[in-house]
């Protein structure tokens, strides 16, 4: 149709906010049976003028369902009619950089190892990494306005996990402490008193 393709295998796909519009085949039909037997149209003639025109089957039953990013269940049909769309208006998704996502990897977990190097809680660390996550969030979604596709989801897993166990470790840590504390105070002072110091 002569619309531009990218120079890359896959394009991925910016689904509109509407689905495009479906015309039964059988009132197309219906239509030209009217027309054969000279009787008064229905349907305007122009109605496909100007217009690209796909033919497929999107029926209840039929095994080209798919899920799609709008709804649990696409037809093919759906995803071809996308994708000349995205060529024709030159509004498909670009995918960020990888080494954009191992960065900012690489930067969520510094967050926390530096957070917790610096001898903060648990809570400010989780407070601190929390907030980065939130900004992280928002890029994306700025990101997704200029058709940039962010993936996100695979550091801030990483980065939370790693919070989760150095979160564990120093409360295993601190827990131990106090153990040994209590433990050493309660030979020479009443275990009350011990108490109230920890």
């Amino acid at each position: 149709l002569g619309y531009a393709v990218p120079e890359r295998p896959d394009i991925v796909l910016a689904w509109p906010a509407t689905l495009h519009p479906i015309v039964p085949f059988v009132d197309v039909w219906d239509e030209m049976q009217r027309a054969a037997k000279g009787e008064a149209r229905q349907r305007r003639g122009d109605e496909f003028a100007g217009k690209i025109v796909m033919i497929g089957a999107n029926a209840s039953g039929i095994p080209d369902a798919h899920p799609t990013p709008m709804l649990r269940t696409h037809f093919g049909l759906d995803f071809i009619a996308t994708a000349v769309d995205n060529l024709k208006h030159q509004n498909y998704l670009t995918p960020a950089p990888r080494y954009l996502t191992a960065a900012i990897g690489v930067l969520l977990l510094a967050i926390v190892f530096a957070g917790y190097r610096a001898g903060k809680n648990s809570v400010k660390v989780g407070a601190m990494l929390l907030a980065a996550s939130l900004a992280l969030v928002g890029v994306a979604y700025a990101a997704i306005d200029r058709r940039v596709v962010l993936h996100i989801a695979t550091p801030l897993w990483f980065a939370w996990a790693f919070y989760a166990v150095l979160a564990l470790r120093t409360y295993l840590a601190e827990r131990d402490l106090r153990r040994r504390a209590t433990e050493t105070f309660s030979r020479f002072v009443n275990p009350v008193v011990v108490g109230q110091l920890l």
